[in-house]
């Protein structure tokens, strides 16, 4: 075993909503439930232009569909900080975090929504396992965006005189 490339250096809990559905407050458990959907979105950023300093951002929704019967309403955010060791490629950077920072973020989610749902009148919400690689067209996408916003960031700063000596001849 070696330690990952990818160190959590921190993460916090941002953001939690969780009701149970009142169809579901006097029914003896266990009682079954149709199969949720979730909306999952994330957001993952190098820290101040740094390229081996990252946050990510997971928020996991429920969603509500119509005809279904759903015991837990939630709304869940965790946000990471994370670092890259220098040795790591620098090509394969970018990849690497936006794959696996939501990944680690995702699973301190699903224990928070075990543990929630664990005491309920139905049985314990596990969130299905899902992968964030993305596939390459969507990263050179997310690269290009990237390079637009630093371009457009150093257009808007101002410039720097440079300061001349008077050399009189």
């Amino acid at each position: 075993m070696q330690p990952s490339p990818l160190q959590l250096k921190y993460y916090l809990l941002a953001d939690l909503q969780f009701t149970v559905s009142d169809d579901f407050k006097d029914v003896p458990a266990p009682a079954g439930y149709d199969v949720m959907e979730f909306i999952i979105n994330v957001e993952t950023n190098r820290i101040d232009e740094a390229p081996l300093r990252w946050r990510s951002e997971l928020t996991i929704e429920s969603k509500e569909a119509a005809g279904r019967r759903l015991p837990y309403g939630f709304r869940i955010k965790y946000v990471g900080f994370f670092e890259v060791v220098p040795q790591y490629p620098s090509d394969k950077v970018e990849l690497m975090v936006r794959t696996n920072a939501p990944a680690l973020l995702y699973s301190a989610a699903r224990e928070t929504l075990l543990t929630l749902t664990a005491r309920g009148p139905v049985p314990a919400l596990i969130l299905p396992t899902v992968t964030f690689l993305q596939n390459q067209t969507d990263v050179e996408k997310s690269k290009s965006a990237e390079r637009k916003q630093r371009v457009r960031r150093n257009l808007l700063r101002p410039r720097k005189r440079k300061r001349t000596t008077g050399n009189k001849k």
